[in-house]
């Protein structure tokens, strides 16, 4: 079945919703420590929305090395939802989310005439590791609560700049040669 970028985009985003419905119900035991990661989680769900909607449109299908980082991506997204309520465990999946979506767009500079997105991407996605190691170093130091806020308060602030100031989920105007 071929589904359109849009198709896929919306997929994953409603098995996300329902990955992160179904843990707040049967898993989740200290809201407290689910609150932020939650919030943390349905800002990168709506933000992979309208990545995997433009990317899936300029990636070419079939690319064995995207197919297999592609479905790496897509089980830590669930792995993710799986552990709300488990902050060093979240986020330590969501610092590999990080390295391996930097590693899929890296693979993608010399594939894809859209150099300046990519390179944005990738410099987005190193901001996510870096931001994900310290939260990490905040949770096992003993400051898990203001982590995980801090976390999610930047991520989403970051989000709203990404979205509305200097927007990123558009291709390239100007093409490589």
């Amino acid at each position: 079945m071929n589904l359109t970028s849009t198709q896929k985009a919306t997929v994953l985003f409603v098995l996300f919703l329902l990955a992160s419905a179904w843990s707040w119900m049967f898993k989740v035991t200290d809201t407290a420590n689910a609150l932020p990661l939650t919030l943390f989680y349905l800002t990168i769900t709506i933000n992979t929305f309208f990545s995997v909607k433009l990317f899936s449109s300029i990636i070419p299908p079939g690319d064995p090395i995207q197919i297999i980082i592609d479905t790496i991506l897509i089980l830590l997204y669930f792995v993710m939802a799986f552990f709300l309520g488990n902050p060093i465990t979240f986020v330590f999946f969501t610092l590999l989310l990080f390295i391996t979506a930097s590693t899929k767009y890296s693979f993608l500079l010399n594939q894809l005439p859209h150099p300046r997105l990519l390179k944005k991407k990738i410099l987005i996605d190193l901001s996510g590791v870096l931001m994900s190691t310290l939260t990490l170093g905040g949770i096992i130091l003993g400051y898990s609560w203001i982590s995980t806020w801090a976390f999610s308060i930047v991520f989403i602030i970051a989000n709203i700049l990404l979205f509305f100031v200097w927007p990123l989920y558009r291709p390239d105007t100007k093409t490589v040669s």
